[in-house]
């Protein structure tokens, strides 16, 4: 059982099952870290449709990726766009390195990723470290050469089409404050001082 699902219970097993019995004529991959909603059912995976790299993110959201327009499938700890760094993510890129898609999280770069891959006829997937720039340098070079810290994160521009994946539902970050609000003022009205009285 893997670690993030290391609490669930029946429920929780039984919404995802078809999703997590692997077969192997239909792989998926999902991030390390399994998004659901609030039904608790996983939201956010990769898989193979009809020849095409598929995939699902919140809200509904289906990208479908045909193997020819695919140059590279990458995973990366961390890269930049532009002047923005982010942190772990799955990017497929054009044939100009250019990212098409877009899924953060961390993935299973020879693993199930791997597997969604060759069933769709996308090509292999490679792990790209800080420090390369460019597929002529990262496609072929050993990773210890690009494995050394303090190297840079790799640099990508955004295709024509660029889409981001919707790993996580729309509206986390105004919960999240809200709910660190409501935290701040029920800490506060706990610790405020009582009068006391006088007689």
């Amino acid at each position: 059982m893997k670690s993030p699902v290391a609490h669930w219970g029946s429920r929780e097993w039984r919404k995802n099952m078809d999703d997590l019995v692997p077969d192997p004529a239909h792989p998926q991959a999902f991030p390390s870290k399994y998004p659901m909603d609030l039904m608790g059912r996983i939201r956010v995976k990769l898989c193979a449709e009809d020849g095409n790299l598929v995939a699902y993110g919140f809200g509904g959201q289906r990208i479908a990726l045909p193997a020819k327009s695919m140059g590279f499938v990458v995973t990366v700890s961390s890269f930049r766009t532009g002047h923005s760094t982010h942190g772990p993510a799955l990017l497929v890129l054009d044939d100009d390195d250019r990212i098409l898609l877009r899924a953060d999280g961390l993935w299973e770069t020879y693993g199930e990723v791997e597997k969604v891959c060759h069933a769709a006829k996308a090509p292999s997937p490679k792990h790209v470290w800080s420090g390369s720039s460019g597929s002529s340098s990262w496609s072929s070079a050993p990773k210890a050469r690009y494995g050394r810290s303090g190297r840079r994160p790799p640099r990508f521009a955004k295709a024509p089409g660029y889409v981001k994946l919707r790993t996580s539902p729309r509206g986390t970050t105004l919960r999240v404050l809200a709910l660190i609000v409501l935290l701040l003022l029920t800490a506060g009205l706990g610790g405020a001082p009582r009068s006391s009285s006088t007689t």
